[in-house]
């Protein structure tokens, strides 16, 4: 075939919709995002503004309180040191919010009396936390002790020792119910079982047993951390 034959072919083949594969380097498609994802970032970003921008107001509250001679801007300017993006539109945002907390008379106080003002808050808040913390706590424990008893535990018993011989027993378990099929036979034999019907009973016994092992010893386990963490133990 010549040239001009081939030439001839790969025309018709093209008025026919069928074209000689070429590699394109397209670009990529655009990937959309939702319109709940996009919210949730504004919301976040909005967030951390609202965060960055009482902290540079309370900065610029401090400046001016410490040098009366700095103006508004240059304060606003010192206060958003720090923050990523602009400092000047940064600066001006943050200027024109303590102009209108001002007019509103509702900017935080600032110098000693400020710090003191929001340390002994944060103690306050705090203590609040820590409180609800440990009443959650209790109730959790009251829970964890209920199950552990319904589990058949005496909670009067060292529960620490109690934890050691479950682990003991669990481990020894697992030589039978994962370990290799020639550890549990021997086992099976110092028992004295040499039936294999009687062998493999009592295999389906050790797996029932672990399970209920296990369950013990996360109960006696919580039961002890909780212990712990309210220093009761």
């Amino acid at each position: 075939m010549d040239g001009s034959t081939g030439s001839k072919i790969h025309s018709g083949a093209a008025r026919f919709g069928r074209r000689t594969p070429v590699s394109h380097n397209w670009p990529a498609a655009p990937v959309f995002l939702s319109v709940g994802h996009l919210w949730g970032c504004n919301i976040a970003k909005r967030g951390r503004r609202e965060e960055n921008d009482s902290a540079a107001i309370q900065r610029m509250v401090d400046l001016l309180e410490a040098d009366p001679t700095l103006s508004d801007r240059e304060a606003a300017l010192r206060a958003v040191t720090g923050l990523a993006g602009n400092p000047a539109r940064h600066a001006e945002r943050v200027r024109k919010k303590h102009h209108r907390l001002k007019q509103a008379g509702q900017l935080p106080k600032g110098g000693e009396v400020g710090l003191i003002e929001r340390r002994s808050v944060g103690i306050r808040d705090l203590y609040d936390t820590f409180n609800t913390r440990i009443e959650e706590t209790r109730q959790e424990l009251a829970q964890a002790e209920k199950h552990a008893q319904a589990l058949g535990v005496d909670l009067t018993e060292d529960l620490l020792a109690l934890s050691r011989a479950l682990e003991n027993r669990k481990e020894s378990l697992g030589y039978i119910v994962y370990g290799p099929v020639d550890i549990a036979v021997s086992a099976f034999r110092q028992r004295g079982v040499h039936d294999p019907e009687e062998a493999v009973a009592q295999y389906q016994q050790a797996i029932q047993e672990r399970k209920r092992i296990s369950e013990l010893l996360e109960a006696v386990k919580k039961v002890r951390s909780l212990r712990f963490t309210l220093g009761l133990e």
